[in-house]
């Protein structure tokens, strides 16, 4: 097994399922409205699904994106540990990825990706993949 740490602009395809944490969190609005699924802080704009619930609208849950879905790796948010965390759940190492293809959403117009969200370093660990395209260290 080798290191990989992906840099922004890579693109991963998956090679299997993928289910991870989705927080409700403002930067994860997009890929929430594109799933329809409930959000505590606009609750009468998504369907409620099960998840963990706070005053009726969950505030993460767990979605699964399919295979072949292109991720684009946006943003990775790497820090120092943090001493004084009382369990992984206050760790806040994160990557965020946009969707560039799903095999069932369609394009829109002009639209380069269909919806951009983080997810803890610990769920991005878990996604089996290969590369979309060459990563920018292999050219």
């Amino acid at each position: 097994m080798r290191l990989y740490i992906p840099t922004c602009g890579d693109t991963l395809r998956l090679t299997s399922d993928w289910t991870f944490v989705l927080y409700d969190e403002s930067r994860n609005y997009s890929l929430h409205e594109k799933l329809n699924v409930a959000m505590v802080k606009h609750p009468h704009r998504y369907a409620l699904v099960p998840g963990t619930f706070y005053d009726g609208y969950p505030e993460e849950i767990n979605v699964t994106l399919p295979t072949g879905t292109v991720l684009k790796v946006d943003r990775v948010y790497i820090r120092a540990f943090n001493r004084g965390a009382q369990s992984l759940d206050e760790d806040f190492d994160s990557i965020t990825f946009a969707v560039t293809e799903h095999p069932t959403w369609k394009h829109g117009k002009g639209k380069k990706q269909h919806a951009r969200f983080w997810v803890k370093l610990r769920d991005a660990n878990t996604l089996d993949f290969e590369h979309a395209a060459p990563p920018r260290w292999a050219v």
